[in-house]
């Protein structure tokens, strides 16, 4: 209720995991959820662009803006040292 003062309890203190508890913990994630990153839908940066991209616009558009970029520049990596004015035009067939 408002204007009562109420004493939060701290957490309790838990046991830090062994590294085979950790170990057993990751085989199971990984056995239900795949090896990390999944990149069977290609590498999780250009995953990533795509999903910004698509976000904006159509599909049309977008896979129109993701192939001007990667022709533009090549890697992300050198689209992000491109000067952020040069940017622009790659992206104009997504509309953005």
């Amino acid at each position: 209720m408002r204007g009562e003062n109420h004493i939060r309890e701290a957490a309790p203190a838990y046991a830090r995991p062994s590294e085979a508890e950790v170990q057993e913990v990751a085989s199971i994630l990984e056995s239900r959820y795949g090896k990390y990153p999944d990149e069977s839908s290609g590498p999780v940066l250009d995953q990533l662009v795509w999903f910004l991209l698509s976000t904006r616009t159509t599909v049309e558009n977008c896979e129109a803006a993701f192939a001007a970029l990667r022709s533009r520049y090549g890697s992300w990596a050198a689209g992000a040292a491109a000067p952020a004015a040069g940017r622009c035009g790659p992206r104009t067939p997504g509309g953005l």
